[in-house]
């Protein structure tokens, strides 16, 4: 399932996944990224399996087009088949 991640559920996410999964240039610094969630300039979906987080996505709208910024799978369930 996705679902919309709230504040807390972001902020978590940067601290625990984002600033791992990502080189630091392809990051915003972590007040940028909590001004730019609180303002909804991007959105972080997270998908979710037994109500675990297992990969998520940021994503930049505007003007019906949608720009999916960053997109990662949380490192416990790389390489693990999901669907079997």
């Amino acid at each position: 399932m996705i679902t919309k991640a709230s504040m807390e559920e972001a902020e978590k996410l940067y601290k625990e996944c984002i600033e791992k999964d990502f080189p630091d240039d392809e990051i915003p610094s972590y007040n940028q990224f909590v001004k730019l969630t609180k303002e909804n300039i991007h959105t972080i979906y997270l998908y979710k399996q037994d109500n675990q987080n297992v990969a998520y996505f940021i994503t930049v709208e505007c003007n019906n087009n949608i720009l999916i910024s960053h997109l990662a799978v949380i490192k416990e369930f790389r390489s693990i088949n999901l669907f079997t």
